[in-house]
């Protein structure tokens, strides 16, 4: 099965991102299973995500994860097949990791971030595919993810949404994370792509063209 590497901003609903590689790995024409996952969010996501999906057993002692990869990903959650975590927190101006997005500076943080974390994984233009999410965080988080994305994706990069019905009562449900199979059966999962503009080759083009002008 294909693998790609998995970038998503990430509020306090973590159950979105289990409902992204839920798409791709069951829903998608070409089934596909993250590499890598790189979750951009604040310290209070951080801590819900930890908590909700790794922290929180069920009756049977498994974490949503270890059922998650065990059902959807078809893999041991502690193979080295597994895909790999990095969970991305920007930093106030004293060190410590931001809690909530509540101020113009807050927000700047967030944003230089998601620029370097992009910048990051496309780089590499042998690297694996990169798919971002903006289904989750405030609406200026997955702004700026997908703003980065749209300056460093590479021709196989992709960025896409994802839409459930019924929304409210899934958004209620706070032990909903995936379709399942006895689960509940009204729950329909909807990966939407989007169309992205993309601005890495001009920059490349104006990087070069900068490179040959004659220095003063």
């Amino acid at each position: 099965m294909e693998r790609y590497n998995l970038l998503i901003a990430l509020g306090v609903s973590p159950a979105v991102l289990t409902e992204t590689i839920w798409t791709l790995a069951i829903e998608h024409p070409q089934p596909a299973i993250p590499d890598e996952i790189h979750v951009v969010t604040t310290l209070t996501g951080e801590r819900i995500l930890r908590h909700r999906l790794f922290e929180t057993p069920d009756e049977e002692g498994f974490s949503v994860w270890q059922r998650f990869c065990r059902e959807v990903l078809q893999l041991e959650p502690e193979s080295p097949e597994a895909p790999t975590w990095f969970i991305h927190v920007p930093l106030r101006g004293n060190g410590l990791k931001l809690d909530d997005i509540r101020t113009w500076d807050d927000d700047r943080r967030y944003a230089e971030l998601c620029y370097q974390v992009v910048a990051r994984l496309c780089a590499d233009p042998e690297a694996p595919r990169v798919v971002a999410s903006i289904a989750g965080g405030r609406k200026t988080m997955s702004a700026h993810l997908l703003t980065a994305f749209s300056l460093y994706a590479r021709p196989q990069d992709e960025s896409i949404h994802v839409l459930v019905h019924p929304e409210q009562s899934v958004l209620e449900d706070l032990t909903f994370f995936y379709p399942r199979s006895g689960g509940r059966q009204e729950v329909r999962i909807e990966r939407v792509d989007l169309h992205l503009v993309r601005f890495r080759q001009q920059l490349e083009e104006l990087a070069r063209l900068h490179r040959r002008l004659p220095c003063r």
